[in-house]
């Protein structure tokens, strides 16, 4: 096998490894500090993409319904990252684990967002 095909197939591989991967090697203080970076960008990004989203639904009827799912949608992504940590409960990993949850659904979120014109 070529070395250009060899190099090819190792970049599609180093771009689907899972987020913070690169501070797997580092120990679990490293993990925790991506995982918590991660979740704040996240949260960032999504508060921008709401403001976006209210600011192109005007009308009351319009912000109220916007309003009232994200405000479920934020129950929901809290109580769900509670019980996808809850098996790591008591570990070192507990954190992680929800800390990454809430990174992924707030990422997710914030793509969803989209569609009512946050981005």
């Amino acid at each position: 096998m070529p070395v250009a095909q060899l190099l090819l197939m190792l970049a599609a591989a180093q771009s689907q490894l899972p987020p913070c991967a690169e501070a797997y090697p580092k120990g679990e203080a490293a993990m925790l500090e991506c995982e918590r970076a991660r979740y704040s960008t996240a949260q960032t990004v999504l508060e921008g993409s709401w403001r976006r989203a209210l600011a192109n639904n005007k009308g009351d009827d319009a912000q109220t319904v916007l309003t009232t799912a994200q405000n479920a949608w934020v129950k929901f992504r809290d109580a769900h990252c509670e019980a996808v940590a809850f098996p790591s409960r008591g570990s070192s990993l507990a954190d992680q684990v929800k800390l990454a949850c809430l990174a992924d659904l707030t990422e997710a979120r914030s793509n969803q967002l989209a569609e009512f014109g946050g981005d």
